[in-house]
């Protein structure tokens, strides 16, 4: 099994946590159909910290994850 490191993608995002709260999510985009950002024939956790590592996605990603979980949030309050 090929092991990847995830300290690269880290650094670049300030922290672990914040790595990992992304590439998840990322995940979940690549698992639903959206395309990859890089061209890849690994799983979409591997994907994601790839497309980390490379600054195909970067820290503003948290706002974009944020303002999705806030509207979802938002909608379940009105029903």
């Amino acid at each position: 099994m090929a092991r990847i490191s995830s300290e690269k993608a880290a650094k670049k995002l300030g922290s672990i946590y914040n790595m990992i709260i992304i590439a998840a999510a990322r995940a979940r985009e690549l698992n639903r159909g959206d395309a990859p950002k890089l061209k890849s024939s690994n799983k979409s956790i591997i994907t994601a910290i790839r497309e980390i590592e490379e600054n195909k996605i970067g820290i503003e990603y948290l706002r974009k994850i944020n303002n999705g979980h806030n509207r979802k949030a938002k909608n379940r309050n009105r029903k």
